[in-house]
């Protein structure tokens, strides 16, 4: 590193702050000229060098107060020369504020050289004498000799008053506020305010010309104002109202805000006759049996179907245990999401309470809900963890779900509905008429009543008060529509339906494949379906074609019922399945029964073999009659054959004692006397004796 020491031969400080021209005019550089020597006293290589000038208020100051950079420096002869805040200007002020300036230079990256102080020339001394004017108001009359400042070197206007200054006719200027009197003015001539406001507490005059008058009071009666527009016509769309008028006289109009009523607001603006607020509950149909000691548990599962948004939702349940402090009940809601209800708590052996009210659950948000529709599968887990006999230890006796609904679909009357031109469900987008649902008769059935139209629910019946008593007016259910036919008599049997009767049927489960059928749901344990229908004559004798054809007939014409003497072979032949038989003489009685292995249709049984049966000729005699000369062989069952007599469905007889030769047949689809076309649909066909013919019928179940 190359060290360098300056000497400054020679410090001009150029500040004229005394000179009689402006202050900007004062130069705001600092003349310096220096020598650079190396270490060993010589000049240093004539070029250009980068050097640094800073001024510091001391010798000993840490911080600089100006700096300035010279990066291409000419020296020549060691000798430099440089005009500093020639780049960056020196203030007055700042070298004012200087009582001990010192001006430092470092060379390069080489440290800073010794501080060198500051030194004025000798005419710059003058302006000491002005050091004491730098201030503001510190030059008063005092300072001033008498005389020393005339008209002539006074270069603004003036005022003269009675006092001082001699009198004056116009006041050319005026600098005060309040020393003017409203009593000196005088105007000649209109005010000019440009673009400045009149300010006043009061204005009084004959006349205002304004472009615009703004005021938060306007008194008067307007009766003498005139060029004022008044606002005529109506709005130019259709259904907007008025909301104001316009500068120019014109309306303003909007859209009329909405006078809908709230979404629950039905009950209150009908008198609370009317709502669209429902509570649905779901309920478990028996008890659950609670497993001891098991952690698993046991659990149930409801599902709420789709009712619409909820306003509120309820869970309720009641179990029973041997000690309900060892229980925990856990709801898991149709997303999933644990519900923990009870854990372990309490004393005794029954738990019957509700949540959210009154008992909150111990976690979980049942509130979650509302707002949303809560449709899904809902499941309550019970788990018992305490020994008690390892068997089952109470039972989940019942529980419920209760959601209160508001709907946009349904409207409920809590009152009589009356109407003087009827109701009309033809319109479009009606949908239906929906009556009101009970177990019992929700009114006494009189002369007030009459018209009176509810469901039964427990019957599945429409009921109508005539005045003294609610009639049927229809009875519905499964298998009561083709929309909603059942399998089977046995299987509409098995869903409930306890009255014999016509109803639909479909063995494919399609609508379009239904029909309607005679069920017997009374007689031998019900469940029968009607498939043939016997006159008492020969039509249906062994014989005939319809015993192993697809082919159906009604002598009856639509009549289905099982008392009416006309043949008939229905669709139940053809297409209901079962594994027992039934025929009858008469109706419904007296009957006998036979069943097969595998279910199958009437038509399939009779185009197979014989299959044997188990009817005994004293049966067939007490229905019948006797052929006392055919005592023996005596089989039964079904397609009972024996070269000269049989049955269809029942049993036959021979004179000899054996059944290869048999003449006589009792049942259903009989012949004998060696002849197949000498019968009865339901009778006896005799060797001995003459045909004895019957009504009857045949069912499957």
């Amino acid at each position: 590193m190359r060290l360098l020491t300056t000497t400054v031969l020679t410090l001009s400080i150029l500040f004229l702050f005394a000179s009689a021209t402006s202050l900007a005019a004062v130069p705001s550089q600092v003349h310096v000229e220096g020598v650079l020597l190396n270490s060993a006293g010589g000049t240093v290589p004539d070029g250009a060098y980068k050097v640094t000038f800073k001024l510091y208020e001391s010798e000993l100051a840490k911080q600089a107060a100006w700096s300035e950079v010279a990066t291409q420096l000419a020296v020549k002869n060691g000798r430099f020369r440089y005009q500093l805040g020639v780049n960056k200007p020196i203030q007055p002020a700042l070298v004012a504020k200087m009582k001990a300036a010192h001006l430092a230079v470092a060379i390069g990256v080489d440290p800073e050289l010794p501080r060198v102080a500051l030194a004025s020339v000798a005419y710059a001394m003058v302006a000491l004498r002005a050091d004491g004017l730098s201030c503001s108001g510190c030059v008063t009359a005092a300072h001033l000799q008498k005389g020393s400042v005339d008209l002539d070197k006074v270069a603004f206007p003036y005022a003269g008053a009675k006092t001082k200054g001699g009198a004056a006719n116009v006041a050319l200027d005026l600098n005060c506020t309040g020393c003017v009197s409203s009593q000196e003015i005088k105007a000649d001539a209109d005010l000019d305010l440009g673009k400045h406001g009149l300010k006043a507490t009061k204005v009084s005059a004959t006349t205002v010309a304004a472009g615009s008058v703004v005021a938060n009071t306007f008194v008067g009666d307007g009766s003498k104002l005139t060029g004022i527009k008044t606002p005529a016509g109506s709005c130019k769309v259709k259904g907007h109202v008025v909301s104001g008028i316009a500068a120019d006289g014109s309306l303003l109009c909007i859209k009329p805000p909405s006078a809908s009523l709230p979404p629950d607001g039905l009950d209150e603006v009908s008198n609370d006759l009317l709502t669209n607020q429902f509570v649905n509950t779901w309920a478990s149909a028996k008890a659950t049996p609670i497993t001891d000691n098991n952690p698993i548990g046991v659990s149930h599962t409801i599902e709420v179907t789709d009712v619409g948004v909820a306003q509120s939702l309820q869970v309720s349940a009641k179990i029973s245990n041997s000690d309900i402090a060892t229980l925990k009940v856990l709801l898991y809601d149709p997303a999933n999401v644990t519900h923990v209800l009870y854990d372990k708590s309490g004393k005794g052996k029954l738990l019957q309470t509700g949540w959210p009210k009154p008992t909150q659950a111990v976690s979980g948000d049942l509130g979650t809900w509302v707002g949303k529709n809560p449709k899904g599968k809902w499941r309550l887990k019970v788990i018992d963890s305490k020994y008690y006999n390892n068997k089952n230890d109470g039972a989940l006796e019942s529980w419920s779900i209760s959601i209160k609904t508001l709907s946009n679909k349904v409207v409920a009357a809590k009152g009589l509905l009356l109407t003087t031109k009827g109701v009309n469900f033809a319109s479009s987008g009606t949908k239906g008429l929906r009556f009101e649902l009970a177990e019992k008769d929700p009114v006494v059935c009189d002369a007030s009543q009459i018209g009176y139209v509810y469901f039964h629910t427990k019957v599945s019946s429409l009921m109508l008060c005539d005045g003294s008593l609610f009639q049927v007016l229809a009875t519905f259910g499964k298998g009561l529509s083709k929309a909603n036919a059942g399998e089977s008599c046995k299987k509409l049997l098995d869903a409930g339906s306890k009255t014999s009767g016509l109803y639909w049927v479909s063995a494919t489960g399609k609508v379009e494949d239904a029909f309607q059928v005679y069920c017997d749901m009374t007689s031998d344990g019900g469940g029968w379906t009607l498939a043939m229908r016997f006159k008492n004559d020969s039509k249906l004798l062994w014989s005939s074609a319809y015993w192993t054809n697809t082919s159906l007939f009604n002598d009856g014409g639509k009549d289905l019922a099982p008392a009416t003497n006309a043949n008939a072979k229905f669709k139940s032949f053809t297409d209901v399945t079962g594994t027992t038989i039934r025929g009858c003489k008469g109706p419904t009685s007296p009957c006998i029964k036979q069943s097969w292995g595998g279910a199958k249709t009437l038509h399939k049984l009779f185009g197979e073999g014989y299959k044997s049966g188990s009817m005994s000729r004293n049966t067939m005699v007490s229905m019948f009659g006797n052929d006392s000369q055919q005592p023996n062989c005596n089989k039964s069952g079904i397609n009972t054959n024996f070269t000269y007599g049989g049955a269809r469905l029942g049993l036959v007889g021979n004179n000899e004692g054996d059944c290869n030769t048999c003449d006589s047949g009792w049942g259903w689809g009989t012949y004998g006397n060696s002849n197949k076309n000498s019968g009865c649909g339901c009778g006896l066909a005799g060797w001995s004796v003459p045909n004895k013919c019957y009504q009857g019928t045949l069912w499957i179940r």
